[in-house]
């Protein structure tokens, strides 16, 4: 480097120090790529000295045929013409737009160091090419067949785990022939992997057992077999997990849903006697809202309330007050609710019963029009993401699932533990025609609650909270129990801002 540049390099930094109207963001880049030029041409210095000392060494006579045949000298030569255009690009133009001071600068300034760096990227990764592929081939001459013999071990491995999962893939795509086609294709992909790291190894072996072994592409096979093994272990993960899924199986029917609302009474109080100001504010409760307390709030309406209100909703309204207060004033500060759900779990063929569930009010509201009905369903022969959350009728999105029943005549029958899902309701068969109706139009996109196209008006609802058969068997429901299909939206829920009046802010006399 000219003494010239040396200078012009060390000096952007102290031009740097007058600026104010380049942005800050310019300065540091100005700034940053000064100094990354600087390491990338201390970083070539070194590469060049390495190749030096290694061609003019006793064991240039093996490296000789893989740097000529690599170039590894021009290699070096390009590498300092990409350098030196960023060297001058610094010293010249960016210097000289920083010394300008200008705010019309910033995009120049921003442009050019990030063509720069790029180049600079390819630079730093070019520059230690001949050193790295130096060391990688002395490596293959000195432990290539110990390499190799590892990498046997493993190659042997991969297939023996391998093989059981090719076998059971085989059988779930005969058994769900939906998945055949994706199973093929992750199976080719498996052995695609499996087969690359076979074939580098071959590779490496076939060069080190030859008269004139060629250590680089020694070097290159075991690096490919290696790369190549690291992948097939995570394909092989990816498809065993595939694989598990395709034989999991649950399903969730919503079977029962509470709403528990609760309130807080807001009291300020106050010595009305007093010369300053005693006000204290505090909130009272929470408490349970019973129907009767709920009947109540809808004629109490908002605003204020007296003590006999607040003991009528339950709450102590002396509670913690202050000994000295004489008067007070009530009101509701808040309303708000508690959302739950029961469900009956099918999963992989045992069925159980949940306690409550907490739900978001959103998830709850979302469902309330699916009593009785699958919230959730994963069948065999899918995979995880392919679980459905759309609600449909208890067992529907099994059927034509030969883990579950098979087609007797024009009706499905269940088979083992689902017959479950044919005593719902008093009875519950599935049709080909219900089927087929639901998979076409409504599967996976939204529900579907029993009623077909061109139904009469007075066709019931058979699946849903609005089914009178699902409202009859559901009668001792706790949603039921509570008035939830009389008052599918009660007319407090949500109504907190509503019923908050806030404190009067009393005081002295």
């Amino acid at each position: 480097m000219t003494l010239s540049r040396s200078f012009a390099l060390l000096t952007i930094g102290g031009l740097l120090c007058g600026c104010r109207s380049l942005s800050e963001e310019a300065r540091t880049a100005a700034r940053l790529l000064g100094q990354r030029t600087a390491i990338a041409r201390s970083e070539l210095n070194e590469a060049k000295d390495s190749l030096q000392r290694l061609t003019s060494g006793s064991d240039y006579g093996f490296y000789r045929r893989y740097a000529e045949r690599e170039k590894w000298g021009e290699v070096l030569r390009q590498v300092e013409g990409e350098v030196s255009s960023v060297e001058a690009k610094v010293s010249s133009d960016i210097a000289k737009r920083v010394a300008d001071n200008s705010p019309d600068s910033n995009e120049p300034i921003l442009r050019l160091a990030a063509e720069s760096n790029a180049i600079l990227d390819r630079a730093l990764v070019r520059l230690r090419l001949p050193r790295e592929r130096a060391s990688a081939i002395r490596q293959a001459r000195d432990e290539g067949p110990k390499e190799v013999g590892l990498l046997a071990t493993s190659v042997s491995d991969l297939e023996n785990r391998t093989r059981p999962k090719f076998v059971q893939c085989d059988a779930l795509a005969r058994e769900f022939a939906w998945k055949a086609q994706d199973l093929a294709q992750r199976r080719a992909a498996m052995s695609s992997k499996l087969d690359g790291a076979k074939s580098a190894l071959e590779t490496a072996r076939n060069q080190l057992s030859s008269k004139a072994p060629d250590y680089a592409l020694v070097a290159d096979s075991v690096a490919k077999a290696r790369q190549t093994l690291k992948e097939g272990d995570v394909a092989l993960e990816e498809l065993s997990t595939r694989l598990d899924q395709l034989g999991r199986s649950y399903s969730k029917t919503l079977i029962d849903m509470r709403i528990d609302s609760y309130l807080t009474v807001g009291r300020s109080s106050w010595n009305e006697w007093s010369d300053y100001d005693t006000e204290s504010v505090q909130t009272l409760g929470p408490v349970t809202v019973t129907p009767e307390i709920e009947e109540y709030l809808e004629k109490l309406g908002d605003g204020e309330i007296d003590e006999a209100e607040v003991r009528r909703l339950g709450v102590d309204p002396y509670q913690n007050m202050p000994s000295d207060h004489d008067r007070q004033e009530f009101w509701i500060e808040d309303f708000g609710s508690r959302y739950y759900h029961r469900y009956s779990v099918f999963e992989n063929g045992a069925q159980t019963e949940t306690e409550w569930v907490p739900v978001s009010e959103a998830y709850f509201d979302a469902n309330e029009e699916n009593l009785g009905m699958d919230v959730v369903t994963k069948p065999y022969g899918y995979y995880e993401d392919e679980t459905s959350e759309i609600a449909s009728p208890p067992g529907l999105s099994y059927v034509g699932n030969p883990r579950y029943g098979s087609w007797s005549g024009t009706y499905w029958h269940w088979h083992g533990p689902y017959v479950w899902f044919d005593s719902l309701y008093g009875g519950n068969r599935y049709s080909r025609q219900d089927y087929d109706y639901w998979n076409a139009g409504f599967r996976g996109r939204k529900p579907w609650y029993g009623t077909r196209q061109g139904a009469s008006a007075e066709e019931e609802e058979r699946y849903g909270s609005g089914s009178g058969r699902v409202m009859r068997y559901y009668g001792g429901s706790h949603w039921s129990r509570t008035g939830g299909f009389q008052r599918q939206d009660t007319s407090l829920r949500g109504a907190g801002s509503a019923f908050r009046a806030g404190g009067p802010g009393g005081g002295g006399k």
